[in-house]
């Protein structure tokens, strides 16, 4: 008998590549790299972020790198890019009738 629903959320129940997509193309490019792009992003975009970083901007001392994550820290996250996939809302609340629900990421 099934009990509660676990839900991935990045591709489950959002979508952020559009928003990672354009917070790296900004702190690239306000650090002074040049920003990857959709192509080349998309390859990565499930990797983390240091991978991103050391893979796009090639920080080639670790005072470059720490330079690059205070920029980094400092830029605004996209959040008006993040998006449902279509039939998430509805799907989520017609599970919570049922059932208990979680989000394991």
């Amino acid at each position: 008998m099934v009990k509660a629903v676990l839900f991935d959320i990045d591709g489950v129940l959002m979508d952020s590549f559009e928003a990672n997509l354009k917070y790296f193309q900004n702190i690239s490019a306000r650090a002074g790299f040049r920003a990857p792009t959709k192509k080349e992003y998309r390859e990565f975009f499930h990797r983390t972020f240091t991978d991103i970083v050391t893979h796009f901007a090639k920080p080639k001392s670790e005072r470059e790198r720490q330079r690059f994550l205070k920029i980094a820290s400092a830029e605004p996250y996209p959040m008006h890019l993040l998006n449902a996939p279509r039939g998430a809302k509805e799907a989520v609340r017609s599970l919570a009738r049922n059932y208990k629900l979680g989000i394991v990421s």
